[in-house]
Formats: C-alpha cells, structure tokens, sequence
C-alpha cells in the first residue's frame, strides 16, 4: 500500500514539475544518486537547461554560513529519518548573484527509510530586500520627521487610545506617557482652535475624509507653534471609522517665512508702480523666464500674455541688440552687477527707454545659474533731459534779456557752476575759479549769517528755502538779488547738488521782499498746521492751491487742476458722499465742513477735514467756492492708537488678571474695568456697592479687610492688602490690591483708585517653590550638591544647608571670600581666585570650575562649581548664583574607568581587537581608537553604517547586512566574520561578537561589541587546511597506489599461476613421454602457453610503464582533434557496422593531457562500442565535455549490448575479463584505460543496462 502512495506521491511531483514553470522543483534518488531540476529551477540558479545537476550540488551553491550549516543538517536528518523540512537559505548563482531561497521538502519512505527527497524551491531575493528596505525606511521616516519637524498619530476610535511618533513629543516638548487620549491632545490646542478641530473631527467620523487644515497649539511654557495637519480615516469591512492616523508638521517657521515674503512682494509691488519699473527673472540653462506684472504694463504687452526671453528680445530697439547682448554676456562672465540702458518698439510703433539692471544669482534648487534685475521706465527721465537742454538753450537767452542768472552748487565737492549772465551780475571776472567763497565773498556783511542759514538748512533738510539777500560790487555799490533753487540727490552716489536760478530785484526790492517774506511766513504757517488753501471759480472750472495744498496731495504744481483732479483724489470710499455734499452746497449755497480720506498717486492715504464758503451772484448762481484743508492723517491715527492702546490695555488686564477699579467715597460711585468685573465672577456693567462687593471677600479674611478701609480713612494712605474671595460656585481666589487715596486741597478724600490682581496662580506657585525646594534640598543631599549666591559688590554669600554640609562649615555661619579661599587647596588657591578675577571682569561664566577643598579633619573633596552671572540692563554684575558639587567619588571613578581603559587599550593591541557601540535609531558608530587603527579609518571619520559597510569586501556586504537583520529581528547576537579591504587594498578578516540593548517597549536600540583582526589566525588555519588537505591527497595517491600494488599482485599470482602450472605440467608429460609424435604434441601446447604468459607479462609490463610515466609529457588537447585521429584509426569497423559519433564539446573544448592516454581512452572505449554493438541496430556514440568542481569530465554514452552491473560491476576494469562472447575479447583494454585514468589523478566509473547500452563517466584531472 506505502508504494502506490508513493507512486501516486511521485506521479504528483512529476505532473507538477511538467506543469509550474515559475517554482523551482527537484528530486533526488537516494538509491541511484540521481538529481533532477526543473527548468524553472535552473533559471534560478541561472545555469544552462543542458545542465545535470549532482550529489554534491542539490541545492545550489550555497552560501557559506548559518544557513547553509542549518540546511545541510536538515537534509542529513531528512536523509536518516525521513524528516520534511522548510527553511530559507542563500546561493551564489553561476553568474555571480546572491540569491535568497525559501524551500520546503517531502521525504519518501520505504520500510522507514529515505528513498527519495522531493521539494519546491522558489525566489524570495525580492521580499527579502523589502524587508530591507521597510527597515531603512522607518529608520529614513524618523529622521525625515526630524529633519522636516513633523510627527506622525494614530487615533484608536474604539479605545480612545492616541499614538504619537518619538518627533511628535520633541514637537510638543512633552515626556512619553502611556496611555493618551484625544483629551490629552486637545490640552495642547490653542484655545480659539478647539472648537474648530473639535468639529473637524466630528466632521471625519461622519464623512470618513480627514480635512487638511492648519492650527495653534500651547506648549507648556506658553510658547505658540502652528501646525500643518493631514491625515486619513480608516473602516472596518461595515464602513464603521475604527482609525484616524496622520501626520502633523510644524510649520510657525514657515509661516513667519510666508508672512514676511508676501510683505516683502507686497513691498515690491508697491514699489514698482510707484517707480514704473518691474522684476524679472532668466534661467540661463532652462530658457524660463518670469517678470513681474508691472512689466506687461512697461513693456506694452497684453496682461497674462506667455513671455520669453526671446518675445521681449524681438521688441528691443534693432540699434540696441547687440549693445544688450554685451551686456549680458559681461554679466554671465564676470557675475557682477551690470546698468545698461536700451530702447523698445511698443505695439504701437512708440519707442520707450528702458533702465536695466541684471545681476548673476545660483539657483540651489535647479543647480543652474539665473539672471535677475529689474526694468525701469526712464523715457520720461529721458525726455525730460532733452528738454531740459532745449530749456537751457531759452534759459540762456532768457538770461540775457533779463537781469537773471543760473547757478548750481555741490557742498560735498564744493564745486560751482553759474551761467554768464550771473558773472554780470555778481561783478565777477569769468576768468576767476569759482568757489562757495566766491560766491559768500560777494554778501552783504549783514546778510552773511542770514544766508549762511538758509543755505545750511536747506543742505540739512534736503529742501530748498528761497530767499533774498544784498551783495556788494567793486565799486562798493549795493544789489538785492532773490535765489530761487531746490536740492536734488544723485541717485548714483548718494551725493546732493543745490541748484536754481539768481535775479536781480534791486529796483523793487522794497515790494517784493516784504511780499516775499509774508508768502514764506504764510507757507511756514500752513505748513506747520498742515493746513493748505483752495479756490475753484466755477464757470471756468479753474482750480488754485496754494504751495502746501499742493504737498499734502503730493500734486505737481505744474500740473493743471480742475475740478475733476480734485475729486479724483477723492477716495473711492468717500467720493459719493464727497460729490453729494458739494452739490448740495451749490444749491444750498452753505458749504458744509466735511472730513473724508484722499489717496495719494503712491498709494498712502491720508484724512482730510475742509471748510470753506461759496459765493453766488443775484441770480444764485455759483460764482466761487473757496476754503482751506487740513491734513488730520496723524490726528485720526493718534485716535486710533489711543482706542488700541485702550484695548491692548483692557487684553493686558485679561492677561495679567489685572483689573482697575474707581471708588468715589462721598457720591458712593463705584467704577470697574471689564476684567475687574471677571475676577470678582460679576456681570460686566451691572451696578455696585460697597455691600455687594463685600460679600464676595471669604468670610476669614473680611474683618482684616474692613481694618484697613478704616485705617485708610485716618492715614489717608492706601496700603497694598492681599486677601481671598468667596465666589457663588464655592471656588477661591486669592487677590492682591493696591490703591491710592486721592485728596483735595483741605486733605480730604475725593477719590479712591487703584488695581486688583488675580495671584491665586502665584500663591499656588508659591506653594509649590516651597514644596520644590524641599525636594532641591533632598537632591542636593543625595546628588553631594549645593546651591550659592554671591555679591561680588559687597561680598556677601548665601550657601544652602548642604552646601554648609559639603564644606562641614556651621550651617548659618556668615560666608565671605576670605573664608570660602581659606577651605580651597592651596595648590589650587592662586587659579580659583584668577578665575573668578576673570569671571567678574569678563561679566560671564562659561566653565566649570574644579578644584579641591580641604576639610576641618584634613580630608581632601574636589569640587566643581557652576556659576551664572546675573546682570542689569546696564550689563553690571548684580550678583553671582550656582551650585557646588562634591564630585571625588566620580573623579576616582572616572580616574579608575582612565587606568582601566588604559590596560583596555593596551589588551586591544595585544589582541588586535576593539571595542565598539552602534546607536541604531540615530545611526551613530562610536569605536575605540585600535578598532579605527585595525578598520583603517581616520579618528575624525563620521561613522555610520553606510561608512562602515563601504568598508567591508565587497563579496561580504551582503553577509554583513544580513546578519545584522538576522541580529535586529531575533535580538539576540550571533558571532560572525568578514573582511574588510583596507585604503592601500590590505584585505584583512575581521570577527564580531557583541550584545543586544532594548529600550522598555522591547525594541533594539543599540548594539555594543568588539572586533578582532584574526587575519594571522585565518592565514595559519588555512595553511593548516591546506596542509591537511595536502595530506589527504598524499594518503589517497599512496592508498591507491597501495591498491595498484595489491592488485598488482594479484594479478601476478592469479594470471601467472595457471600458465607457470601448466607448462610445469607439460614439461612433466614431455619428459615422461616416449612417443616422438606425442612430444610433439605436447611443444605445440609449450608454444601456446608460452604465447599466453608472453602476453600476460607485456600487459603487466605496459601497467607498470602507464604508472611511471603518468607525470611525463603533458600537452594542451583539442577533444575534436583527438576524437578524428580515432575515427580515422578506426574507419573501417566504423564503415562496416554503420556507427553514428556524436559529440558536444561546448562546455570545454581542450584539456592539459598526456597524448598518449587521452587517445589511448578515446580508442578502447569508441572500439568496444563497436566491438560490443547490439545486433539489431547501428551503434550510436555520444561524447559529451563538461566541467564539473572545476575539473574536466568526458562522458561516453553507447547503445550497444550493455552490461549486467549487478553481476559484473565489480570486476568491469579487471585484467582479462571479458563479459560478451568476441573473438577479439581478451579482457584488456577497460584495465588499461583506467590504469591511464588513475595515474593522471584521474577516476572512471560506469553505468549499463543490458541490451540498452553502456555510460562511462570520466574525471580526467
């Protein structure tokens, strides 16, 4: 019954062998140590479908190690016991990559035991990679949080469980804690966002969709971060949300960063439509180009219209391409700031000029270098400038014909240009070189210090003041002469020039100066009142400001004005009002006094209050309006500043529970502010009474309060009371008042005022500090530690009662210098008091001062001491705080822990080992300075993994990166070994031993061990192998030739004993014999033996000359070439009996031989396949090349009669054994072929079946 299971058994394995081409399959016979793979298999193990697998290779070439050591032990208890097995395991495949297995077997049992082994193997190289790779990734997930400061979160609905990353409690500045809730994270969230994330997550449990969103959270020292939120929910199969995960980033930084970048555009924007000019951006590598809006409008191009560099480029002026070219090209080159100016052709035919400025930037992001500058519009500035020389031109003319001249004068130079007419009238030589002084020498005496001052405001406020002054002829006689300027900045260097013009007003200097005068007083007048007066007549629609109207508008007086530019000031907000109102006035002919906002041409607005009158004629028509205008822009804004700082005053009661409060003792008027109103728990605004309020004070403290009420009235003094409130809902505050009595001239009280304060958190607090400091002073006296002030001022000191106890000084005795300096070493006196000279002076601490101390009984404590200096405003000391810590255990420790990493040290390069520690969350290798000397790596390398295992030989890493998951995965160190290649190509062996740390969650957190250079070690162990491998080779050539001798001998006894007996006997009947015919009968028969003995002793002969002459000649042989010459010896056997010879020598074609033998071998076994060929079919010969271990096999395969092995098996290669019945059979060839075979290092074997054919397989070195 077991074989037909069997048979059934195998049958399956057959059918799913032929069937599955994607799992590897094999069987192995253990009877007939047959091996088979499927082509699947074969693909994995990447060899030829042709390929025959062994014994020696089932499963593959397996990697040394663990795996293969717990495979083979598998198959070893498979093959004794009949036990199945499934396992991983690691090949190197015939190409060269590593591959991982997974296998699992089925052993076949007849009578308990293993006749055959049948398995699946398939290719898990791609999992096991992932595996890889999933832990990477977390690794890479933790520090990608770090990096990018986010955490990731899990919320179990169910349990009410909440998960935060390691990065999420950094973020929050919080301790783990195990179990969190949604409660505990919304303790965090900022109090006007909890509503909102609240209903966001009701909002995900009802839709099952997480909104992105963005909110405040409250750390614990009150600092306020922004946090991005994304996440996802997740259902069971019912749709029913069983999770919400996600992650949070904190992105305060990155909002402060988008804050001030859209300042910084809106800024630029601004910027740009005041100036007409624009941005632009030209990616030297890409060919992008950007340029910001204003430049559509520069430019003449329709707004959103796709640009490029070369659009633009075709709208320069064809005169300016290659000036621009040039321009941009010296930018590129040298990466320095370039101005240049060009002109553009708009849609329209116009020609605008264009100012540009281009710099060279890096872009970090694309790696490629950007142009960035901006365009201005100056055709205005251009046309200006050549108006300003046709101006010049009629200026000049002008000149001449009036008493006039033109001047400009630069301070910062002193130099000085007048035009000629004003040499006429200053009386000055055109010859001289003009100065300032050319100029002041020409003043009158007594309007020296007059215009001196005009000149100097004007150069201080960057304004020009017109004024009018005397100066003085040669000839002693007297001109009045008015300037006329204004003051202009180069906008290349900064510098200022005055400029303007010089008449002579001698004749009606009288006039015009007092009108001059009043003009100015009135213009200072209406500036210093912001004031600015106005005219419209209206049947002409004629407008007139006056100078200062013209400023507060920021209008150009050469402009013209109508009414329609007034109201286009006008803002947008206000002008309806503004129209209705005015017309109104007109009908109503009463103007009515208005405030509205004005929007300047730069943008700024400003507030404006009017009043004016209107005339009309008899008919009631309109004839004039008239008034004045007032800028109120910085009045409204110190309103509103007063409201701001009313309510931030009002948000800083709220904050600091602060509230003010009133108290009219005579009219009983009692007034709150609101947060007065909260702390009290009254309704804001309700009204109050000394009654009402005295209810609310705890009933233990109101008889101290009333005290003070009456003791306030008599010292008419308010003293600072704190006291505790009764609330309605039983609660508790604790305030603190203080107050001022307000008297009138007779001293009597009028008013009471002051502020309350909520301290119930800070007498809470309070409480705590005392609670704190007993828990200070039990650290202090466990950790040896003390806590000390001093006032380096007066010298005076505080200690702690341990600190007394450290230095076993009288706790409460008074400390000075002199007695601290008197307990220090005297040895290290003088450094302590430089040190402390050094802190006092430098007004900081920065180091730990140590030193020793000796005690009352002699004994010696070394100290350190931390100090921090505290300074006021001014940055002077106000005092000095710290601690004091007895450290000797630790410095005898830490000297104990020197000594022994000394003998350490000093035992690693004994061993030539060292000791190393991985801190696998943050990948961190620290490694001891012989273990870097034997690693080869500098002691300022910054070791990681990847630094470590690029290290490591290159055939080792995959071992290393395996072993190490096998290590993380079971937590448990197993020994291992690799080599490392060494900067100057040293390959050297190390091993590892080490040891597994967990944190409390069970996780591995850091590994720790030691490396040990076994090179030598492993040099001398293979050294030893191969000595012992060497001497295994002597044992079986001596063994076999032990064998060679036996049978040798036996031959010689056996094959020599019958010949030797007979001719013994014939000679014997010869002597015997009397019949001459019968003696000669009987020397035939001597002949015959004789033949026979001759022959025996040629064969054994030629045995003995294979063996000695194995080692002679060697030659480099083509298997091809010798399979001819055997054909050609044998052609005619060939010819007659039909023979087919085929032969596939791809694997290996040529072999380092003896000739002799090699064709010895190919003759005596192609012969006896000719020889011993079946009668009923042409014999068909295969001859098939192969490698095998690295060593050359030949297989000769024929059809002919076979052999039956399990008779004759044994005695196949013996002398004289024949096993067909052939006239030419002597028993010959197959002894001496395997004489050859052998005394080459060689081995043949044989399989045959009878009437099938014969299989010879040979090992030929």
């Amino acid at each position: 019954m077991s074989k037909e299971n069997t048979l059934l058994q195998t049958d399956q394995v057959d059918a799913a062998i032929n069937s599955n081409t994607d799992i590897g399959i094999f069987k192995f016979e253990v009877d007939s140590n047959k091996v088979y793979w499927n082509d699947a298999l074969k693909e994995i193990h990447q060899v030829q479908k042709t390929y025959i697998p062994h014994t020696d290779n089932i499963y593959g070439n397996c990697k040394e190690g663990t795996l293969k050591e717990n495979l083979l032990k598998a198959h070893t208890q498979a093959l004794l016991n009949g036990v199945s097995f499934e396992l991983e395991y690691e090949v190197l495949t015939s190409k060269g990559n590593s591959r991982f297995l997974s296998i699992a077997t089925h052993a076949f049992k007849s009578d308990a035991k293993c006749t055959s082994l049948h398995g699946f193997i398939t290719d898990i190289t791609h999992s096991k990679v992932k595996n890889i790779e999933t832990h990477l990734l977390k690794k890479q997930l933790a520090y990608a949080e770090k990096l990018a400061n986010s955490g990731s979160w899990k919320w179990d609905i169910n349990l009410d469980t909440l998960t935060w990353s390691g990065n999420f409690y950094h973020i929050l500045n919080r301790n783990k804690e195990n179990p969190l809730s949604f409660d505990t994270f919304l303790e965090y969230v900022h109090e006007e966002d909890k509503e909102k994330i609240v209903a966001k997550f009701d909002l995900a449990l009802k839709t099952k969709h997480f909104p992105d969103s963005n909110y405040r959270i409250v750390l614990k020292d009150g600092s306020i971060k922004t946090m991005k939120s994304i996440g996802e929910v997740i259902t069971d199969t019912h749709g029913k949300v069983i999770t919400i995960m996600g992650t949070c980033q904190d992105i305060t930084e990155s909002k402060v960063r988008d804050h001030q970048l859209k300042q910084k555009n809106k800024q630029l924007q601004l910027t740009e439509s005041s100036t007409e000019a624009g941005t632009w951006q030209l990616n030297t590598k890409t060919g992008a180009f950007k340029w910001s809006e204003n430049l559509y409008k520069i430019t003449d191009f329709e707004y959103g219209e796709p640009m490029s560099f070369e659009v633009l480029y075709a709208r320069i002026h064809p005169e300016d391409k290659s000036h621009v070219d040039e321009a941009l090209k010296c930018v590129q080159k040298n990466g320095i700031k370039h101005t240049f100016i060009h002109r553009l052709i708009t849609r329209n035919g116009c020609v605008r000029t264009l100012e540009i400025t281009a710099d060279l930037v890096s872009n970090k992001i694309s790696n490629s270098k950007e142009l960035i500058g901006t365009a201005l519009d100056i055709t205005n500035k251009v046309k200006i400038e050549h108006e300003l020389i046709e101006k010049n031109q009629l200026l000049n003319f002008t000149e001449h014909l009036t008493t006039m001249g033109y001047w400009r004068y630069k301070p910062e130079t002193n130099d000085v240009f007048w035009s000629d007419n004003l040499f006429q009238i200053f009386d000055q030589p055109k010859t001289d070189k003009l100065s300032f002084s050319s100029y002041f020498n020409k003043v009158h005496p007594d309007d020296k210090a007059f215009v001196k001052e005009k000149i100097d405001q004007s150069i201080t406020d960057h304004q020009f003041y017109d004024f009018t002054h005397r100066i003085i002829h040669r000839n002693n006689s007297i001109k009045i002469i008015q300037i006329i300027g204004k003051v202009t900045i180069n906008e290349n260097d900064g510098s200022q020039e005055l400029l303007g013009t010089c008449l002579d007003i001698t004749e009606n200097e009288s006039r015009e100066f007092e009108l001059t005068k009043k003009n100015q007083q009135l213009n200072f007048a209406e500036k210093l009142a912001m004031i600015g007066y106005w005219q419209w007549d209206t049947p002409t629609n004629k407008v007139y400001w006056s100078d200062n109207l013209h400023a507060i508008y920021g209008h150009d007086k050469s402009d013209d004005l109508t009414f329609e530019t007034y109201i286009s000031y006008i803002h947008d907000e206000d002008r309806e009002r503004v129209v209705s109102s005015l017309e109104n006035a007109m009908l109503t002919g009463k103007f009515p006094e208005s405030t509205y906002k004005i929007q300047l041409n730069d943008g700024s607005v400003k507030t404006i209050k009017t009043v004016g009158q209107i005339d009309r004629n008899n008919q009631g028509e309109v004839l004039k309006m008239s008034g004045t205008c007032q800028d109120i822009t910085e009045v409204k804004r110190k309103e509103l500043e007063l409201l701001q700082k009313n309510d931030q005053f009002n948000f800083a009661e709220k904050i600091a529970n602060i509230g003010s409060w009133q108290w009219n003792p005579k009219t009983k008027e009692i007034k709150w502010s609101d947060n007065h109103y909260r702390i009290y728990e009254f309704e804001i605004g309700c009204s109050l009474h000394i009654e009402t309020i005295l209810s609310r004070i705890h009933p233990e403290d109101i008889r101290v309060v009333q005290e003070l009420k009456n003791q306030i009235f008599i010292d008419k003094k308010f003293e600072k009371i704190i006291f505790r409130l009764k609330l309605n809902n039983e609660t508790t505050k604790t305030v603190e008042v203080i107050g001022q009595a307000i008297t009138d001239q007779e001293g009597n009280i009028i008013l009471f005022k002051g502020t309350s304060q909520d301290i119930t958190s800070r007498v809470k607090a309070e409480q705590l500090i005392k609670e704190k400091n007993q828990l200070l002073s039990f650290t202090e006296e466990m950790a040896l530690m003390g806590s000390w002030q001093w006032n380096p001022n007066t010298g005076t000191s505080n200690w702690s009662d341990n600190l007394y106890k450290i230095y076993d000084i009288e706790p409460g005795h008074p400390i000075d210098m002199d007695l601290f300096l008197s307990r220090v070493h005297t040895d290290d006196t003088n450094r302590i008091k430089k040190e402390l000279e050094t802190i006092v002076k430098a007004k900081t601490s920065k180091t730990i001062l140590s030193f020793r101390i000796v005690l009352t009984n002699g004994n010696i404590r070394s100290i350190e001491l931390l100090a921090e200096v505290i300074k006021d405003r001014q940055g002077n000391i106000l005092e000095m705080i710290g601690t004091a810590q007895d450290v000797t255990d630790r410095i005898r420790r830490e000297q104990d822990l020197i000594e022994k990493n000394q003998l350490l040290n000093f035992a690693e390069q004994l061993s030539s080992l060292g000791h190393w520690k991985w801190d696998i969350v943050n990948d961190i290798m620290e490694k001891s300075a012989n273990l870097l000397k034997i690693l080869d790596f500098n002691k300022n390398t910054h070791l990681d993994f990847k630094t470590y295992l690029d290290r490591v030989h290159p055939d080792d890493r995959d071992k290393v990166i395996s072993e190490i998951e096998k290590i993380l995965d079971s937590k448990n160190f197993d020994k291992f070994q690799h080599r490392i290649i060494r900067d100057n190509g040293n390959i050297r062996t190390i091993e590892i031993i080490g040891a597994v740390l967990l944190n409390e969650a069970g996780d591995v957190v850091e590994l720790i061990g030691s490396s040990q250079d076994i090179t030598e070690q492993v040099e001398a162990q293979q050294k030893i192998i191969k000595a012992n491998k060497n001497l295994e080779e002597s044992t079986i050539i001596l063994t076999s030739k032990n064998e060679q001798l036996a049978e040798f001998n036996h031959i010689t006894s056996h094959n020599l004993r019958s010949p030797v007996s007979n001719l013994n006997a014939l000679l014997g009947l010869f002597k015997n014999s009397e019949s001459e015919s019968k003696k000669v009968e009987i020397f035939e028969k001597f002949e015959i033996v004789i033949h026979h003995l001759t022959e025996t002793l040629n064969t054994l002969i030629e045995t003995i000359t294979v063996k000695h002459n194995a080692g002679g000649i060697k030659e480099n042989l083509y298997f091809e070439q010798t399979l001819s010459k055997t054909k050609e010896i044998l052609a005619a056997e060939i010819m007659n009996t039909g023979a087919i010879i085929k032969y596939d020598f791809s694997k290996i074609e040529n072999v380092l031989y003896n000739p002799i033998y090699l064709e010895s071998v190919f003759l005596n076994l192609i012969s006896n396949s000719l020889k011993y060929k079946a009668p009923d079919r042409a014999p068909e010969i295969l001859i098939i090349s192969n490698v095998v271990n690295g060593k050359t096999t030949l297989e000769f395969k024929d059809n002919g009669l076979g052999i039956d092995m399990k008779n004759y098996g044994d005695k196949l290669f013996g002398l004289n054994k024949v096993f067909h019945k052939h006239p030419d059979a002597r028993g010959v060839g197959l002894f001496l072929t395997k004489a050859q075979i052998v005394a080459m290092n060689g081995s043949i074997s044989a399989e045959s079946e009878v009437n099938v054919g014969t299989t010879f397989f040979i090992t030929l070195n």
